[in-house]
Protein backbone atom coordinates (compact mmCIF):
# COMPACT_ATOMS: atom_id res chain seq x y z
CA UNK A 1 0.00 0.00 0.00
CA UNK A 2 1.07 3.61 -0.78
CA UNK A 3 2.75 5.43 1.96
CA UNK A 4 0.38 8.31 1.31
CA UNK A 5 -2.90 6.04 1.10
CA UNK A 6 -2.25 4.24 4.27
CA UNK A 7 -1.67 8.13 6.36
CA UNK A 8 -4.76 8.78 4.93
CA UNK A 9 -6.43 5.56 6.18
CA UNK A 10 -4.68 5.75 9.59
CA UNK A 11 -6.71 9.50 10.28
CA UNK A 12 -3.06 11.56 10.56
CA UNK A 13 -4.20 13.08 7.31
CA UNK A 14 -7.66 14.48 5.78
CA UNK A 15 -7.37 13.80 2.14
CA UNK A 16 -4.40 11.78 0.46
CA UNK A 17 -3.47 15.04 -1.34
CA UNK A 18 -2.03 16.21 2.05
CA UNK A 19 -0.22 13.29 2.88
CA UNK A 20 1.42 12.84 0.03
CA UNK A 21 2.32 16.69 -0.09
CA UNK A 22 3.97 15.81 3.91
CA UNK A 23 5.66 12.83 2.23
CA UNK A 24 7.33 14.43 -0.22
CA UNK A 25 8.28 17.86 2.03
CA UNK A 26 10.17 15.29 4.32
CA UNK A 27 7.80 15.71 7.33
CA UNK A 28 7.07 11.97 7.06
CA UNK A 29 9.86 9.48 6.80
CA UNK A 30 10.39 5.35 7.05
CA UNK A 31 12.99 3.59 8.96
CA UNK A 32 14.32 7.06 9.70
CA UNK A 33 14.82 8.28 6.11
CA UNK A 34 13.21 10.19 3.72
CA UNK A 35 10.68 8.63 1.42
CA UNK A 36 8.74 9.07 -1.38
CA UNK A 37 4.72 9.11 -1.27
CA UNK A 38 4.74 6.40 -3.84
CA UNK A 39 6.33 3.90 -1.96
CA UNK A 40 5.18 0.86 -0.93
CA UNK A 41 4.80 0.34 2.94
CA UNK A 42 5.08 -2.93 4.48
CA UNK A 43 3.96 -4.14 8.19
CA UNK A 44 6.42 -3.70 10.39
CA UNK A 45 7.67 -0.32 9.33
CA UNK A 46 8.68 2.58 11.33
CA UNK A 47 7.22 5.79 10.87
CA UNK A 48 7.99 9.32 12.12
CA UNK A 49 5.61 12.01 11.16
CA UNK A 50 5.42 15.49 12.22
CA UNK A 51 2.67 17.36 12.03
CA UNK A 52 3.47 21.45 12.95
CA UNK A 53 5.01 21.07 16.29
CA UNK A 54 4.02 17.82 17.10
CA UNK A 55 5.28 13.93 16.16
CA UNK A 56 4.48 10.69 16.54
CA UNK A 57 6.52 7.92 16.11
CA UNK A 58 4.75 4.75 15.24
CA UNK A 59 4.82 0.76 13.81
CA UNK A 60 2.91 -0.19 11.48
CA UNK A 61 0.80 -3.02 12.22
CA UNK A 62 -1.74 -3.52 9.35
CA UNK A 63 -1.32 -2.42 5.38
CA UNK A 64 -4.10 -3.95 3.92
CA UNK A 65 -6.03 -2.31 1.17
CA UNK A 66 -9.98 -1.22 2.11
CA UNK A 67 -12.24 -0.53 -0.10
CA UNK A 68 -14.15 2.83 0.92
CA UNK A 69 -16.05 3.11 3.59
CA UNK A 70 -14.92 0.39 5.12
CA UNK A 71 -11.66 1.33 6.93
CA UNK A 72 -11.19 0.05 10.59
CA UNK A 73 -10.44 2.24 13.69
CA UNK A 74 -7.39 3.86 12.97
CA UNK A 75 -5.25 2.47 16.45
CA UNK A 76 -5.79 -0.61 15.25
CA UNK A 77 -3.34 0.37 11.77
CA UNK A 78 -0.35 1.32 14.17
CA UNK A 79 1.20 1.49 17.16
CA UNK A 80 2.82 4.21 18.63
CA UNK A 81 6.10 4.06 21.23
CA UNK A 82 5.61 5.59 24.43
CA UNK A 83 8.63 8.09 24.05
CA UNK A 84 6.52 9.58 21.07
CA UNK A 85 3.59 9.71 23.62
CA UNK A 86 5.55 11.20 26.56
CA UNK A 87 6.77 14.09 24.39
CA UNK A 88 3.35 15.16 22.57
CA UNK A 89 1.75 15.29 26.08
CA UNK A 90 4.40 17.32 27.34
CA UNK A 91 3.96 19.39 24.35
CA UNK A 92 0.38 19.58 24.95
CA UNK A 93 0.93 20.75 28.31
CA UNK A 94 3.14 23.49 27.45
CA UNK A 95 0.74 24.88 24.73
CA UNK A 96 -1.87 25.03 27.50
CA UNK A 97 0.58 26.50 29.81
CA UNK A 98 1.80 29.61 27.37
CA UNK A 99 -1.84 30.04 26.41
CA UNK A 100 -3.30 30.36 29.92
CA UNK A 101 -0.47 33.29 30.84
CA UNK A 102 -1.25 35.07 27.51
CA UNK A 103 -5.33 34.89 28.60
CA UNK A 104 -4.31 36.58 31.86
CA UNK A 105 -5.18 40.56 31.14
CA UNK A 106 -1.59 42.58 31.33
CA UNK A 107 -1.24 45.87 33.79
CA UNK A 108 -0.62 48.41 31.48
CA UNK A 109 -3.14 50.23 29.92
CA UNK A 110 -5.70 48.73 27.44
CA UNK A 111 -5.35 49.02 23.75
CA UNK A 112 -7.85 51.53 21.59
CA UNK A 113 -10.54 49.06 21.56
CA UNK A 114 -10.88 48.46 25.52
CA UNK A 115 -12.78 50.44 27.59
CA UNK A 116 -11.26 53.98 29.15
CA UNK A 117 -7.64 55.00 30.04
CA UNK A 118 -5.49 53.43 32.73
CA UNK A 119 -4.22 56.71 33.58
CA UNK A 120 -7.40 58.20 35.47
CA UNK A 121 -9.57 56.50 37.80
CA UNK A 122 -13.08 55.57 36.53
CA UNK A 123 -11.96 55.09 33.29
CA UNK A 124 -11.89 57.44 30.45
CA UNK A 125 -15.56 58.14 29.48
CA UNK A 126 -16.47 59.20 26.30
CA UNK A 127 -14.34 58.67 23.24
CA UNK A 128 -13.96 61.98 21.35
CA UNK A 129 -15.68 62.54 18.34
CA UNK A 130 -14.76 61.81 14.85
CA UNK A 131 -13.85 64.42 12.45
CA UNK A 132 -13.69 68.32 12.49
CA UNK A 133 -17.62 68.28 11.46
CA UNK A 134 -19.22 66.14 14.30
CA UNK A 135 -20.62 63.93 11.71
CA UNK A 136 -18.33 61.48 11.54
CA UNK A 137 -17.90 59.52 8.29
CA UNK A 138 -20.95 60.66 6.56
CA UNK A 139 -19.52 64.52 6.14
CA UNK A 140 -16.80 63.57 4.45
CA UNK A 141 -18.21 61.54 1.94
CA UNK A 142 -21.05 63.37 1.25
CA UNK A 143 -21.93 64.30 -2.51
CA UNK A 144 -22.61 68.03 -3.01
CA UNK A 145 -25.71 68.95 -4.86
CA UNK A 146 -25.22 72.06 -7.12
CA UNK A 147 -27.05 75.04 -5.96
CA UNK A 148 -29.71 76.29 -7.93
CA UNK A 149 -29.19 75.68 -11.60
CA UNK A 150 -31.92 74.54 -13.99
CA UNK A 151 -34.44 77.59 -13.10
CA UNK A 152 -35.78 80.71 -15.07
CA UNK A 153 -32.66 82.58 -14.98
CA UNK A 154 -29.47 80.16 -14.85
CA UNK A 155 -27.15 83.64 -13.73
CA UNK A 156 -28.65 84.55 -10.70
CA UNK A 157 -28.77 80.81 -9.71
CA UNK A 158 -32.19 79.65 -9.98
CA UNK A 159 -34.02 82.35 -8.08
CA UNK A 160 -36.81 85.17 -9.95
CA UNK A 161 -35.05 88.33 -9.73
Amino acid sequence: MRIDQWLCNARFFKSRGLAQTAVDSGRVKVNNERSKSSATLAVGDQLNIQIGEYSWDVKVLSVTEYAHGFIPEPHELYEEDEDSLARRAQSMEAKKLQAMERAQPSSGRGGRHHEGRGDRPGGGGERPPRGGNGQGRKGRHRRKRPRGGGGPDRRSGGRPA
